[in-house]
């Protein structure tokens, strides 16, 4: 006896693109991201909250790496210090600090040959009356766990730091031919500044970045120079205002930041930011070699 085939249900069309639509909607869903399946802002941040559906245990567990910088600093306003990594320092007072905290690592510090060993993140120490190259050595440490590899739960890294006598001589003061930009503007291609020091014969030129481009209204700027704070191979300067304590120049905010090239005292960059006519921060920079 023959096999018939079972009758086949014919559907319209509407109902075939009916299923079709419900069945991509149905896909979409399966594949919305997390933040679309109820876990919150803060779980997506702290996914080392064991409370939270995606929890991880090695979230925020980083390996030991003991990179740090030596730091000198100064004053350039009232109440404002400036921090400048360093390998040279006239400076008597020196900070030590991590460049990033790990914050389940231990940190221990061996500095020149002090038996003492000093712990933390960050240490500060007094120099004074001492020439010479120190080398400091940090060593972290990084409690064993499920997630990193036994090499990378300690580091150590070292850095030397040469402390010399001011009265040897200021490399950042000199007189300096070059250009100043703005931009990919060349303000002036023949420029000439001056950087003081201790200038006995006249007060006024003490400690001055002499013969920098300002708008017209930066009076004293442009008469007097930029007064500054700096050490062996930097400065820095946030001008307020002048001696009369009247700061013509104050609502552009000028800030200065200037750095001898690594390896080459007779080169300097100095940075400066300060606001146009239209209260929108600029940057100028100033790079010049020796000529004095």
């Amino acid at each position: 006896m023959a096999l018939t085939p079972p009758e086949l249900k014919q559907y319209p069309m509407k109902t075939i693109l009916q299923f079709l639509w419900l069945g991509c909607l149905l896909l979409s869903f399966s594949c919305q991201p997390d933040d679309d399946m109820g876990i919150s802002d803060y779980c997506l941040e702290n996914a080392g909250d064991p409370n939270c559906p995606n929890y991880d245990p090695c979230f925020e567990i980083f390996p030991a790496t003991s990179n740090f910088d030596i730091i000198d600093s100064g004053f350039i306003a009232v109440d404002s210090v400036v921090g400048i990594p360093v390998d040279t320092s006239f400076a008597s007072f020196l900070y030590f600090r991590v460049n990033r905290v790990n914050p389940l690592a231990t940190y221990e510090w061996q500095v020149g040959q002090d038996p003492r060993v000093f712990t933390g993140s960050e240490i500060n120490l007094n120099f004074n009356g001492f020439e010479g190259t120190v080398n400091v050595r940090l060593t972290e440490t990084v409690p064993s766990n499920n997630c990193l590899a036994e090499n990378d739960l300690i580091s150590t890294s070292t850095k030397s730091i040469t402390i010399v006598d001011s009265f040897d001589g200021i490399p950042t003061t000199g007189i300096f031919n070059g250009e100043l930009r703005q931009g990919n503007n060349t303000i002036d291609d023949d420029l000439t500044i001056t950087i003081t020091g201790d200038v006995p014969s006249d007060l006024n030129e003490w400690w001055k970045i002499l013969g920098l481009a300002f708008p017209e209204d930066c009076i004293n700027l442009n008469r007097y120079g930029v007064p500054y704070t700096g050490g062996y191979s930097w400065l820095v300067s946030q001008y307020q205002s002048d001696f009369s304590g009247v700061g013509f120049c104050s609502p552009r905010n000028p800030v200065f930041i200037g750095r001898l090239t690594p390896g080459d005292q007779n080169e300097i960059t100095i940075d400066y930011w300060l606001n146009n006519d239209n209260g929108k921060r600029i940057k100028r920079t100033f790079v010049g070699r020796r000529i004095q």
